[in-house]
């Protein structure tokens, strides 16, 4: 930023205890990561008596991955119930507070840019193009708004924008000015647009990033993303854990395997 699709952006209360090796079982049996929540509204729920519910928790950030992953959802659409929530995941807290040029952070921590040729290359095909990348932006303040963005049920779109933002317009989301613009072609998230200033400058939502950053590198083992968790949506039966920018058909798989183990758990 949880069939139950669940994403990592928090869902408040969420907890998942899942150790390493739980972990590497579930990537041998399903073969990817990245975690989401299904989440039905009024209409949604009717729905849900005919249909089972899926949550996909996953945790950002992740272009590439996150093109597949939606893919694998669109293809899903009318044999489950999906609704996506985004976790925190801080890649670097060493990162500077207005962010870093794209080179001379690449160079600081790896000392040249040459693996990010690859994930261009292997982006283009699923259109992660990564076309005017110029920051490592500090995400803190990123992840505040998506939280936000994810209580007035627009988390998704948040999450795509940021992206976008990032990789396709060279913008850098360690600034308040690039947030709220953001913000402002989301319908203004709820929150008049000094108020969400304050909000984001003040960094009132940071201890709720920070928490669930380091809940999921202590408690859940997870050392990078995309990283997805998919299990049903009443929380009952197993939850596979897909980690990486994995193929849209195993992201397909491990929901076509939660609803089978319902289906099955249900006779």
């Amino acid at each position: 930023m949880a069939v139950q699709l669940k994403a990592h952006q928090p869902t408040r209360g969420w907890r998942l205890e899942l150790e390493q090796a739980a972990a590497a079982r579930a990537l041998r049996t399903a073969g990817a990561g990245r975690r989401a929540v299904c989440r039905p509204g009024q209409r949604q729920r009717e729905m849900q008596r005919l249909r089972p519910r899926t949550v996909l928790r996953h945790r950002v950030l992740g272009c590439q991955g996150k093109k597949r992953f939606d893919k694998a959802v669109q293809q899903l659409e009318g044999r489950a119930q999906v609704e996506v929530v985004f976790h925190p995941f801080i890649i670097d807290h060493g990162t500077a507070p207005k962010g870093e040029e794209y080179l001379a952070y690449n160079v600081r921590r790896w000392g040249c840019d040459g693996w990010c040729h690859d994930l261009r290359r292997s982006g283009r095909p699923d259109g992660a193009l990564f076309s005017d990348w110029k920051w490592w932006p500090a995400s803190a303040k990123g992840h505040q708004l998506l939280l936000l963005a994810q209580e007035q049920g627009l988390g998704r779109q948040c999450k795509e924008l940021l992206l976008h933002k990032t990789y396709e317009q060279g913008a850098n989301l360690s600034e308040v000015d690039t947030l709220l613009q953001c913000a402002r072609e989301l319908g203004g998230l709820g929150m008049p647009e000094e108020e969400l200033r304050r909000y984001l400058e003040e960094d009132r939502g940071r201890q709720a990033v920070l928490a669930e950053d380091a809940a999921a590198k202590r408690q859940l083992k997870i050392g990078g993303v995309p990283y997805y968790v998919i299990g049903s949506g009443d929380g009952e039966g197993k939850r596979y854990a897909l980690s990486g920018a994995q193929p849209v058909s195993a992201f397909v798989k491990a929901v076509e395997r939660v609803l089978e183990e319902r289906q099955q758990g249900s006779q």
